[in-house]
């Protein structure tokens, strides 16, 4: 232990240099983590917005003196600054669009021979096969509409971006 200054007592001096390393690595690690999750959160919003939060963010790591969650967020920022583009976030958007519109189109074709493999297990009375394909099409017609709530959802970020 070491008492520095303010009357604190700080462990970390204590330990080997290697375990210190080590728990600087796992703290780096984490942030990058944290940042990877929330990536598909931040893909979805506009550059500015997702500035301002970051921003936002590192003042609170700045006012809690978290000095390696500051580091990530700089460096965040920073990528953020150099790449992120309205121009970027708009055929991000419009390739999402499209991804969810094969999304669909393969949703609605599934949908379409599963009712097909349904008529002919009615034509032979088979009512366990029939049961099996209900389910499989109740399933496959949730994953539909799913899809086609989100493709409402983008259309509409699309929209919000293109004013």
């Amino acid at each position: 232990m070491v008492l520095c200054q303010s009357g604190r007592i700080h462990l970390m001096n204590t330990l080997p240099l290697s375990t210190r390393f080590n728990t600087q690595i796992r703290a780096a690690s984490m942030i990058t983590l944290v940042m990877m999750a929330a990536a598909p959160a931040y893909a979805e919003k506009s550059c500015e917005v997702r500035r301002a939060e970051m921003t936002q963010a590192l003042q609170l790591a700045e006012q809690h003196q978290h000095v390696q969650k500051e580091a990530g967020l700089r460096k965040a920022l920073d990528e953020l600054n150099a790449h992120c583009t309205h121009a970027g976030t708009l055929a991000n958007t419009r390739h999402e669009l499209t991804q969810l519109d094969d999304k669909i189109s393969e949703k609605q074709q599934s949908i379409k021979k599963i009712q097909q493999e349904i008529d002919l297990a009615r034509a032979k009375d088979d009512a366990k096969k029939i049961t099996k394909l209900q389910r499989k099409l109740s399933h496959k017609n949730d994953e539909l509409l799913e899809a086609q709530q989100k493709r409402g959802e983008v259309n509409a970020e699309l929209a919000a971006l293109e004013r």
